[in-house]
């Protein structure tokens, strides 16, 4: 019988431990959060069917208020400690991802607040990974969703109001959204083969949380407070406070497709009451730029994907960083 251990956590929610069978320090730490009882098993299945994530990650799973007793007879012994973790007093995205990331011991988390079957955890790992050496100084880093062969999301910002423009992108024409409050870069475009054209990571404003990974030190750095706010806009006060910190944020050249149930978790609400909004931010001007440095040439109103070599793509978005926060003063 493994080690089963109970305390509180930082947030005073309920932790029951199961003892690891193994020894070594895991590389990253996942982040789960449970919503309903069949997911257990689902979720039970996903991780024996990811040798590398048993023997390499940490895992946390966070169970929903409705949920009721423990769920420890649906997990057996990883490699590493599992921690399995009541929803907190405050049942906010706010506070469920604070009291994960208080309990992760790894440098690099990873955070699925709704399972996704299809998406392979070990790759994502190992792309988070290799690009964490690649990238210094950066804090969040995330994969571009998709959904039916269509871009969903690959960074995202605050939207006001932009001057008229169309992407072409594979042969079809784009208009991105005007609508004001949150924008998804490069929603809606197609994207052939489920194939990526960049090869290296983008730097962006913000990103999605949805499989995002975060540098624990880094989110723990930021000023937190407890909002009621649902994931997007989580994501884009986090990201503008690590930016403020000096820390980057990217785009790795993943793509994971999502059901709709993901979906869902992305959906695109008005800015939510005691939001700060960044409005020294040069909104306009950053979006275009970042267009042009992920490899669009401007055309008039349009802007024409013609990739430029991977290491002229990193150096023109190394340099739109550089650019970038210097324009903050």
């Amino acid at each position: 019988m493994a080690l089963r251990i109970i305390r509180k956590s930082a947030s005073q929610s309920q932790v029951e431990i199961i003892k690891g069978t193994g020894e070594t320090e895991p590389l990253i730490s996942l982040l789960f959060f449970v919503e309903h009882q069949d997911q257990l098993s689902a979720l039970n299945a996903h991780l024996e069917a990811h040798p590398w994530v048993q023997e390499n990650a940490q895992c946390l799973i966070m169970k929903s208020k409705a949920i009721e007793g423990s769920i420890r007879s649906y997990f057996t012994p990883l490699h590493h400690t599992l921690k399995l973790i009541n929803e907190p007093k405050s049942p906010t995205w706010s506070q469920r991802l604070r009291s994960l990331m208080q309990e992760a011991q790894t440098d690099w988390v990873v955070f699925v607040p709704q399972l996704e079957p299809e998406v392979d955890l070990s790759r994502l790992c190992q792309a988070y990974l290799t690009q964490s050496k690649n990238l210094p100084n950066t804090a969040l880093m995330a994969p571009v969703l998709t959904h039916e062969n269509e871009i969903i999301a690959a960074g995202q910002m605050q939207n006001g109001t932009l001057s008229k423009h169309h992407l072409w992108f594979d042969q079809a024409m784009h208009t991105p959204n005007h609508e004001e409050g949150l924008y998804y870069f490069y929603e809606h475009v197609p994207l052939k083969e489920d194939k990526l054209p960049w090869k290296t990571p983008l730097l962006a404003q913000a990103v999605p949380l949805a499989f995002a990974a975060l540098h624990r030190e880094a989110y723990l750095k930021h000023t937190w407070k407890n909002q009621d706010w649902n994931l997007p806009w989580l994501a884009q006060e986090l990201s503008q406070t690590l930016t403020t910190l000096q820390y980057r944020i990217a785009v790795i050249p993943v793509a994971l497709q999502l059901s709709e149930n993901t979906l869902s978790l992305l959906e695109k609400t008005p800015m939510p009451e005691g939001f700060t909004e960044q409005t020294h931010l040069p909104t306009q001007d950053l979006r275009f730029r970042l267009y042009r440095n992920h490899g669009f040439i401007q055309k008039g109103t349009q802007f024409v994907f013609a990739p430029t070599q991977p290491d002229q793509l990193a150096q023109s978005a190394s340099t739109h960083y550089t650019r970038y926060t210097s324009s903050k003063g």
